[in-house]
């Protein structure tokens, strides 16, 4: 081996050399010390001439000695490097020897540096050999010399600054010095800035020297920006070092940093100027921490800069100083955010989006705002989104997702409500925006995302022009459109106007605009073709573009500078006159130009552009000077005939050549043949030249060949290239549509491959419906091959097939539900797969009456329904909507023959989420003689998401030595989740082998390793592995929806807290640091879902760092979490904080940890839950009274007080558990003892913890029962007692809410008007008004209204001074009520003056406002019913009376019409004159004769005044037949001239704004709607200048229906109260309601909403359906239902359901969505809402739910009911026609939900509805018991209310052709007559209240059908849900109610 080694050096230094001794130390560890001193020999003799000597050898002194002097050596160093030129002859063969040698020396100098020397001290070599090179002229061993200098001088292993001074200081610090003078005088600046990188932190302690340091700060000055940067991050570093020098000095370079903002006058200073900045914050950030604001003040105008580089620079130093002062940005974000927001949807810039996703996490991080930014900032996270799934870079990816991971994973809750209301309001505005900018037929028609819309056949030229026009409108506005695409996007669209023409006027709005923007947006050089395209609009469209003119000429005068103003003049088609002779100017300044650019001719060729086809009638002369210009082979530029070549093309797109097709067709042959320059031009002219004679315009297109061709060529190899042939196959459907409209797109979709996708359903159904079959055969084949061999193109044929299917029933593509259903699953698209899959299992079953309520004989349950309801539980699984999966197993039980749930699959229970029963099921299939390796595995699966890490972890270790490589590669990711789960970190290595590095798991677990291992760097690069690998799978759920990628948007943060968690680790000496660290964990915590599964996947990666007795709160929080959602053993949670040994049957004494209070806490909780009621009280009251004793002992902490007042709430509550009933009330089996016991026990909560709300509101709950509990008893000292205590705790409990409390506060108002003449009472009450604020009593303003009249004089002083405080803070809110009850006379006397004292009161301070309320309210009065329609009614009134011979009542309703008649006066409008001239003559005939009867009673007489009367009605009666508007100026013209009122907006007050929406005028034209009632349509325009809608209804009192708005209200807020449905997006819709009197009012306008009649009647009309079949087919069996018997009604009535399908709505909801994950969303909503409402429908006992009745939004599919005249079960109570059913469930509206009906989302979500009304039965009893007794609807126990029934939005009656006089003619019949309010004595309607609040509370209890057996919710609900759809029940409704629909 000596032999080899020396034959190895022989041949001189080389990097061959180098490379080669590199792999020989590598292979042959022994021989690596003999390698390093032969190399280090040879590198010394090239470099001092004499080889390596230690610095203590003896020959070293001999050898320093005979060193030449430095100043001899600097001169030359070649001549140094001549002493080896002998040894190392070989190496030297170049011909420059000069230039070999500096070589060598680089060569020698890197080699020292980068080769392994280690156990060699080479410091003084550094100083005294490597040093003499740092003055060397050649500039390359200079700059080697330095590296080489900075990397040897101070040795690696010599960090710790206790060991600096070890090894020679003076020697190291002389070369430092040395080094900094070469990083000041350098000349280049390459090489001054390397230096100054290679200063390592190894040689820290050495520069922190004062000398060192002044060269280091002469740095910062350098000339060049990089070296300034790198010095700054040197100097910087040394802070720590020696902070008495450093520090001051950079405050000093901090503050002329500051001061330069001011003074720099140039953008790249500025630029340098922030990103010094941002390195001085970076590396010191203790020199900073004063200077936070100013820096701010400097840096916030800069980081909106409009300059790239100056904004992206500010950015970094705001980034920068979030990370060491985040608290003190707070304040700063609200601007930061939106300048970060702005910057990523940057599309154009990849720098600024870079930069602002790194600021962004920065920032997050350092002020600890996390989650939040999505909710105060609804667009980031799709912002977020769209850059980590299509960012241009893999760092841009990488940056989004960490940015989405730091801050957080917001519950799917959250993010939708958020993101909702944003998307609404966005919605809204955009709505109302185009409903101003577009004309009212366009607004009729959708957009191509909007099929719903559509009023046009799919497929015909008018839906391609309107899809086409909309999509590039769409992306003319596009952020991510590139200017230099609007040339291909001004051709296409300029081409569709040329094509379509006048067709497109009402899409003007949109094409003006477009154009104009592109002008201001496009590239210059572009600008002249806009114009000439705005030109053709203008030409095209004529006197149409008036209204656009002057924006046009504003452009022009803005742009068009250099053109003339004869081409200006001539853009209008008035100049058209003109134009020959402007033609015969320029066609001879063509002839005649020579000049040598041909300029003028340029400028002729524009304006002939510019004239388009307004040359039309001079085409000839214009084509031949064109042809001769082209054709002029000398003396004219290439640029000029190209101009003519082009202005050719573009004529012969708009222009007919006619006979001159020829000669111009051989003039462009020439020019191609011979003129390669023009050959492109030339042979696009050629493109509109019509081949065939007579042809006008344009190719006649032959059969989509290419497309055909493209389908054959589709190759299923892996090799293909799929994305280029998906592209060109799209551009291809484009290029041979036979629609011209999708024709001219198909350059832009070349180039622009986003808008290829959006156009491309339309261009295929375009061309395959011009193949026959054999082609649509053929193309069927290649496209079969495309999509199985790729998944976009598959995705992009599942929306053809989509959108085919919503349009074409006979024309759709030839592939099977099943095979679609496939390949939906392969690309993850599951609401595809779920509509395919829903229709396969329909296939098996009679859908006809499936829904109709009938039980069916259950079907065999075969393989293919199995397999099919199989795969529909996983698909909802997938698509997260587990009570569809479970409706699909209730399905197959109750609809096949399998029923018992041994016949259930563990697989279907694995799928379910139901892990228990899936555990049990894989337990039972075990054989120990015949073990099973896939069962075993399904075992362990169970076990990992029940949480028991425990048992899995030792079942896995048993079954992981008996594997295989196969299997344990299964068996990995359980292993390493359960040693994450357990802590037992180390055990990952053994699973982490196994597993697949494609999952993103596997990088993700090597990082936990890595943590944990303190291996930093390694953890760092698996993190980002794992995001990356994260990206395509997240790309496709999140695609869907938010939460279909939520768990893998927790994945995400938890990489982000796993970099966290090495931060953390690395500030264990600032503990300041790690409590903020600490505090936005929590933060974050709290913002995620609340599962226990999201929260045990964070609280491991947080494990690394904490243990659970550190993070003992969230812990906690864990374990209630678990006991809560009864998904995860809370027992294997108590284990991590040392409960786990408690036995509940030992002495509590000894159990509970007395060390630890919080714990305990928890843990008895935990005992309640699991049944041992008894021992946990027992614990409870160990711990209070352990606690109790720390106070006594004055060792008690604020926290133990706080717990304290938990624990005696806790055992009040628990004290009380076994004596409430289901609604939440006190049992009667509850003695005196008892209640004071437990009030006693909330009393004491109250006192430990005076501003805690459940307290307080406990206790006055539990005062409230015991009032009525002692009531009953007859106790008054007892009860009033209570009832003080009641009051005071309820104004505790209301000014101590966060939420709505008026429950609590109805309960106030219900305690004083029960007890109110109790002096104590009232005087209790005007105590704790001054407690609460003044906005409580706005909620319940109509109750305090009702009651303003109340006979007792304390209560009712009271009320007023309680209403005029609200009135002096909020008069809008109280002016129209009490205007209402000031002018009305219908109302009692005392109500009325009352009323009216209080609006004399408020006039003291709000007197105009007062006017203004009373004129608006008066004149609407006026304008909601007209004399002609008061007189229509009130003689149609008397003659009912007439023919029933009641004269005097006749007489007593005619007299007030003719006393308003004989007193009108001057303020009469046109409209009552007009009637006045029209019927007053014949009126007061009429009247005459009347008076005469009174007088004479001759028949005769009475008989002639109806005559007149008559004549009157028939005339009326055709005059509103025919009213469908009203103009203001005849009506009401104060109401015309009212403007600018102080009144605000009706609905649109927000008590919590400071800036309210006022009245700024009324519309002067109100629409009539055509019903019975005649609303009107009322336009207000706000102060805001957006236009409000409502419906102003005469004829009905709204008040009881404002009530049933506030009972919503109510129920609303408990269901997002509830944990059960919080998640669920539950909620009843709400529209505002203003009674105006007790017979009119405004209704909120809902433009989005259809009636349930109309959509079915449009449906059928479209499909040839009769609109009443069923009745027809009735009728064909019997005339009269109502003589038949019950069971004869049951076979009519099915018979009539066996002739039609039902599924009309289904049918609609499907065509009216879009695709399918919209008719999802729209189903699910369909679904929750109807079953919401069904419920509390039932509660309030709503009837009357005609097809009018219930309305679906057409965005959402959410159901809204109208009309709620008949409550409490009154529709029950009808003579004739009584409702028999709960609510409406008939079997269209089943049809319309998931495939199994009512047994999935409608059955549980019925039943999490009425467990929320049930569990908050006392607050909904609250609001219904002041419903019930509000004196202003005590007629409604008398009857129902008098009228039709309304739908506030339908344009039709409701009820079918045909049934409507039926239903006139039965009208009286249906309700009972008119009792007069006067004949009900109080006892009556006190007798009939107690029965409505009896029944109420029954149905909150379960007792409804029976007293005797109480129904829990499941069988309540069943029971509900069977009586619905029950035939014997439906078939007896009223035929108008529609029960067969």
């Amino acid at each position: 081996m000596p032999v080899l080694s020396d034959l190895v050096y022989e041949a001189g230094l080389s990097e061959e050399l180098v490379h080669g001794l590199t792999l020989i130390a590598e292979g042959l560890p022994s021989l690596a010390g003999q390698l390093k001193r032969r190399t280090l020999d040879l590198l010394c003799t090239v470099l001092q001439g004499t080889p390596y000597h230690h610095p203590g050898h003896p020959d070293s002194r001999t050898l320093l000695a005979s060193t030449p002097s430095r100043t001899t050596t600097r001169r030359n160093s070649v001549n140094k490097g001549s002493k080896a030129s002998t040894v190392l002859a070989a190496g030297a063969h170049t011909p420059n020897r000069r230039a070999s040698k500096a070589q060598l020396i680089v060569l020698a100098l890197r080699t020292l540096r980068t080769y392994d020397l280690s156990g060699f001290v080479l410091t003084k070599l550094a100083r005294d050999t490597i040093a003499t090179y740092l003055s060397d002229d050649n500039d390359t061993v200079r700059e080697e010399a330095c590296l080489t200098c900075a990397a040897l001088v101070v040795p690696p292993t010599q960090m710790p600054l206790a060991n600096a001074y070890r090894l020679e200081p003076r020697a190291v610090t002389e070369v430092l010095s040395q080094l900094l003078c070469n990083a000041i005088s350098e000349g280049r600046s390459t090489i001054r800035k390397h230096i100054l990188e290679a200063l390592t932190p190894q040689s820290y302690p050495y520069l922190c020297k004062a000398e060192t340091l002044q060269l280091l700060f002469v740095c910062l000055h350098d000339r060049d920006h990089q070296t300034q940067l790198t010095a700054m991050s040197l100097v910087g570093n040394l802070c720590e070092y020696n902070p008495a020098y450093v520090v001051p000095a950079l405050r000093r370079q901090l503050e002329n940093y500051l001061q330069t903002f001011k003074l720099v006058d140039t953008a790249a200073a500025e630029e340098a100027n922030s990103r010094l900045l941002q390195e001085l914050i970076r590396s010191a950030p203790r020199v900073v921490v004063p200077y936070v604001d100013a820096i701010m003040k400097a840096l916030l105008p800069r980081i909106s800069h409009a300059n790239e580089e100056i904004q992206i620079a500010a950015l970094g130093a705001v980034g920068e100083l979030a990370v060491f002062s985040g608290l003190q940005l707070e304040e700063h974000l609200a601007v930061i955010m939106p300048v970060l927001l702005d910057c990523l949807r940057d599309h154009l810039s990849m720098n600024r989006r870079l930069s602002a996703l790194v600021v962004l996490g920065k920032v997050a991080r350092g002020t600890g705002y996390v989650t939040l930014p999505y909710e105060d900032y609804p667009a980031l996270m799709k912002t977020l989104y769209a850059c980590y799934v299509e960012g241009q870079s893999t760092q841009i990816r990488l940056e989004a997702g960490r940015a989405l991971g730091v801050i957080g994973a917001l519950d799917p809750h959250r993010e939708k409500s958020a993101t909702g209301e944003a998307e609404a309001e966005a919605k809204s505005n955009q709505a109302k925006l185009d409903a101003q900018q577009v004309s009212s037929t366009v607004s009729q028609h959708a957009t191509a995302n909007a099929p719903d819309e559509l009023q046009f056949t799919i497929g015909s030229e008018e839906y391609y022009m309107d899809l086409a026009v909309r999509e590039l409108y769409m992306i003319a506005y596009s952020p991510a459109m590139d200017t230099n695409m609007h040339e291909n996007l001004v051709h296409s669209l300029g081409t569709i106007v040329v094509k379509s023409g006048i067709k497109l006027v009402p899409y003007l709005p949109m094409i003006v605009p477009a154009f104009l923007h592109m002008v201001e947006h496009c590239n210059p050089a572009r600008r002249h073709m806009l114009f000439k395209e705005i030109s053709k609009i203008v030409d095209i469209f004529g006197p149409h573009v008036r209204p656009y003119m002057n924006d046009i000429i504003q452009c022009v005068t803005r742009y068009w500078y250099p053109l003339s103003d004869t081409h200006a003049r001539n853009m209008s088609h008035a100049f058209k006159k003109y134009v020959p002779e402007l033609l015969e100017h320029v066609m001879a300044i063509i002839a005649s130009d020579q000049t040598d650019t041909r300029r003028p001719t340029v400028h002729a060729l524009e304006a002939i552009s510019l004239l388009g086809t307004l040359v039309e009638d001079r085409i000839y002369s214009v084509i031949r000077g064109l042809v001769n210009v082209i054709a002029a082979y000398v003396g004219v530029p290439v640029h000029v005939r190209q101009e003519a070549l082009n202005t050719l093309e573009l004529l012969m797109y708009e222009i007919p050549i006619g006979d001159q097709a020829s000669g111009v067709f051989n003039a462009l042959m020439r020019v191609v043949r011979y003129e390669p320059r023009l050959r492109p031009p030339a042979v696009a002219a050629l493109q509109p030249l019509p081949m065939e004679p007579g042809s006008a315009r344009g190719v006649n297109r032959a059969k989509p060949e290419l497309i055909l061709k493209l389908a054959k060529q589709a190759d299923d190899s892996l090799n293909f290239d799929w994305p280029t042939w998906i592209r060109r196959f799209s551009v291809s459907l484009l290029k041979e549509s036979k629609s011209p409209s999708l024709a001219a797109c198909q350059y832009l979709a070349l180039r622009f491959e986003p808008f290829a996708r959006k156009v491309f359903n339309a261009a295929f159904v375009s061309c395959w419906k011009e193949l026959t079959p054999e082609e649509q055969a053929e193309m069927t084949d290649g496209l079969e091959r495309a999509m199985k061999a790729d998944h976009i193109f598959m995705q992009m044929m599942l929306n053809v097939a989509e959108f085919m299917s919503h349009y074409f029933e006979r024309v759709g593509l030839p592939f099977s539900n099943q095979l679609l259903g496939r390949m939906a699953l392969e690309c993850n698209a599951y609401a595809k797969a779920l509509r395919y899959k829903e229709s396969e299992l329909g296939s098996h079953f009679d859908m006809r009456w499936l829904y109709s309520g009938i039980v069916l004989r259950p079907v065999q349950a075969t393989e293919e329904i199995l397999g099919a309801v199989e795969d529909l539980i996983e698909i909802t699984q997938a698509l997260q909507q587990p009570e569809a999966a479970q409706g699909a197993l209730t399905f197959v039980r109750m609809q096949t023959t399998l029923s018992a749930d041994t016949d259930i699959q563990p697989s279907w229970y694995e799928k379910l989420g139901e892990w228990d029963k899936a555990l049990l099921s894989y337990s039972q299939l075990q054989d120990p003689e015949h073990p099973s390796f896939d069962i075993d595995l399904r075992i362990l699966v169970c076990l990992d998401n029940l949480g028991k890490w425990t048992i899995l972890y030792d079942n896995l270790v048993h079954l992981w030595a008996q594997s295989d490589v196969a299997q344990k590669q299964a068996l990995a990711p359980l292993g390493c989740s359960a040693s994450c789960g357990l802590n037992r970190w180390e055990s990952i290595a053994t699973f982490l082998s196994f597993m697949d590095e494609q999952d993103p798991m596997t990088p993700f677990y090597g990082a936990v390793l890595a943590i944990h291992n303190e291996v930093y760097k390694v953890a760092q690069d698996l993190i980002d592995k794992s995001r990356d690998l994260l990206q395509p799978t997240l790309a496709t759920l999140w695609g869907e929806s938010y939460a279909r990628g939520y768990n893998h948007v927790v994945t995400l943060q938890r990489l982000a807290e796993m970099e966290e968690v090495v931060q953390y680790k690395q500030l264990d000496r600032d503990p300041i640091a790690q409590d903020r660290i600490r505090g936005m964990w929590l933060t974050r915590l709290n913002g995620c879902q609340y599962n226990p599964s999201v929260w045990q996947r964070i609280l491991e990666v947080r494990a690394l760092v904490l243990t659970p007795e550190e993070d003992c709160l969230m812990w906690l929080k864990y374990a209630s979490l678990c006991r809560k959602s009864s998904t995860l053993g809370s027992a294997e949670h108590f284990s991590r904080i040392g409960l786990d040994r408690c036995d509940a049957n030992a002495d509590p004494e000894s159990q509970l940890p007395h060390h630890n209070p919080p714990i305990a806490y928890a843990y008895i909780k935990h005992v309640w839950h699991t049944g041992a009621h008894e021992t946990a009280i027992q614990y409870l009251y160990v711990l209070i009274d352990e606690l109790s004793a720390r106070k006594e002992e004055d060792e008690q902490q604020p926290e133990d007080v706080r717990l304290l007042a938990r624990c005696y709430h806790k055992l009040g509550l628990w004290q009380a558990a076994p004596h409430l009933s289901s609604a939440g009330t006190v049992n009667t089996d509850l003695t005196d003892e008892l209640i004071e016991s437990i009030i006693e026990s909330f009393r004491y909560a109250t006192l430990f913890d005076r501003v805690w709300y459940k307290a307080w509101h406990s206790w006055a709950y539990m005062n409230y029962e015991a009032v009525k509990h002692y009531g009953q008893r007859r106790n008054p000292r007892a009860y009033l007692q209570h009832a003080i205590m009641s009051i005071k705790g309820f104004f505790n409990s209301i000014a101590l809410s966060d939420e709505s409390s008026l429950q609590d506060t109805l309960r106030l108002l219900t305690l004083l008007f029960s007890y109110g003449h109790h002096s104590d009472v009232v005087q209790t009450f005007a105590t704790g008004l001054s407690t609460v604020n003044i906005d409580t009593w706005l909620q319940v303003l109509p109750q305090l209204i009702a009651r303003i009249q109340i006979k007792d004089g304390k209560i009712r002083g009271l009320l007023h001074e309680l209403l005029l405080q609200v009135g002096r803070k909020h008069p809008q809110a109280l002016l129209f009520p009490l205007t209402v009850a000031a002018h009305n006379h219908r109302e009692a006397s005392a109500r009325r003056d009352a009323a009216q004292v209080l609006l004399s009161r408020m006039r003291q301070h709000s007197s105009e406002l007062v006017e203004q309320a009373l004129i608006v309210s008066e004149e609407l009065i006026r304008v909601a019913n007209l004399w002609s329609e008061k007189w229509f009614e009130g003689i149609e009134e008397a003659s009912k009376l007439y023919a029933d011979r009641q004269l005097d009542a006749m007489y007593a309703t005619l007299l007030p019409l003719h006393e308003q008649l004989n007193g009108i006066g001057q303020d009469a409008t046109i409209a009552e004159q007009a009637f006045l001239k029209l019927y007053g003559a014949e009126l007061r005939d009429a009247w005459e004769w009347m008076r005469k009867y009174q007088r004479t009673e001759d028949k005769q007489d009475i008989t002639t005044a109806w005559d007149h009367y008559f004549h009157v009605y028939r005339t009326i009666t055709k005059a509103l037949h025919n009213l469908t508007s009203l103009e203001l100026k005849e009506v009401s013209p104060k109401l015309l001239e009212a403007g600018d009122l102080q009144l605000v907006v009706p609905g649109a007050y927000d008590h919590t704004s400071q800036e309210q929406v006022y009245i700024d005028s009324f519309a002067p034209q109100l629409r009539v709607i055509n019903s019975k009632q005649r609303p009107r349509r009322l336009t207000i325009k706000g102060s805001n200048g957006r236009t409000y809608e409502y419906l102003l209804k005469a004829n009905e009192d709204l008040r009881q229906d404002e009530r049933v708005m506030q009972l919503f209200g109510l129920v609303n807020v408990l269901l997002n109260g509830s944990s059960l449905t919080m998640h669920k997006h539950l909620h009843i819709f709400t529209y505002y309601i203003l009674p105006l009197s007790p017979k009119l009012g405004l209704i909120e306008w809902v433009p989005t909403c259809d009636t349930l009649h109309s959509l079915i009647k449009e449906y059928r009309e479209r499909s040839g359906v009769a609109l009443n079949a069923e009745v027809r087919f009735m009728l064909q069996l019997v005339s009269n239902m109502e003589q038949l018997t019950l069971i004869q009604k049951v076979e009519v009535f099915r018979h009539a359901l066996s002739r039609t399908t039902g599924d009309d709505l289904a049918r609609v909801m499907w065509l009216r969505s879009g695709n399918s994950e919209q008719w999802l969303e729209r189903r699910g909503n369909f679904t929750r809402s109807l079953a919401v409402m069904s419920m509390v429908g039932y509660i309030l006992g709503l009837g009357d739910r005609h097809p009018s009745n219930l309305m679906i939004d057409r965005r959402t599919g959410g159901v809204m009911h109208v009309d709620f005249g008949d409550c409490f079960e009154v529709a029950t109570q009808r003579s004739k026609f009584p409702e028999k059913v709960p609510f409406r469930l008939t079997r269209m509206l089943i049809a319309a939900m998931e495939i199994t009906g009512v047994h999935g989302t409608f059955r549980i979500t019925c039943e999490n509805t009425m467990s929320v009304l049930r569990d908050n039965a006392d607050s909904v009893m609250a609001v219904l018991e002041a419903f019930i007794h509000d004196p202003l609807i005590d007629w409604l126990f008398a009857r129902g209310r008098n009228g039709e029934s309304w739908s506030c939005f339908a344009t039709c009656r409701w009820v079918p052709r045909g049934i409507d006089c039926l239903m006139r003619g039965m009208h009286r019949l249906l309700s009972p007559g008119p009792l007069p309010l006067q004949n009900h004595t109080d006892e009556v309607v006190n007798r009939r209240a107690l029965r409505v609040i009896a029944r109420v509370r029954d149905k909150l209890t379960g007792a409804d059908f029976s007293t005797e057996e109480i129904l829990d919710i499941p069988s309540q609900v069943a029971r509900l849900i069977r009586d619905a759809t029950l035939h014997e029940n439906l078939c007896q409704h009223y035929t108008g109610w529609c029960p067969f629909w």
